[in-house]
């Protein structure tokens, strides 16, 4: 249901395919009324350090078990969303942009 969703919905469909795989993968087996926060920050934190994730990597997999927790609340599967209790991860969007010839030559904003 949660990659339907995606489908419909967002634009990071084909990038949710093979997440959701792997969070079906480490959790599939769990009761989802039994899964408790601190076992998916600890399975996603493993991840994360074994396959050097960037932390926005990490809040893109938390953010999709949140949905899909989110998802089974609205059908009345489950009552309550333990992916949300998951801290996200702070992410460093700075990044070093040069102007091209032309925006260099142009007059700043303003004049």
């Amino acid at each position: 249901m949660p990659l339907s969703y995606s489908k419909r919905n967002k634009r990071s469909y084909k990038t949710d395919v093979p997440r959701f795989a792997s969070l079906k993968e480490w959790f599939g087996s769990y009761p989802a009324e039994e899964l408790m926060p601190q076992e998916i920050e600890k399975t996603l934190a493993r991840a994360a350090e074994k396959e050097k994730w960037a932390a926005s990597t990490f809040n893109h997999y938390r953010s999709l078990m949140s949905l899909s927790y989110r998802l089974g609340i609205q059908n009345r599967k489950v009552a309550s969303n333990p992916a949300r209790s998951v801290t996200h991860r702070r992410e460093d969007n700075n990044r070093v942009r040069f102007l091209t010839v032309e925006e260099e030559k142009k007059p700043p904003k303003g004049n």
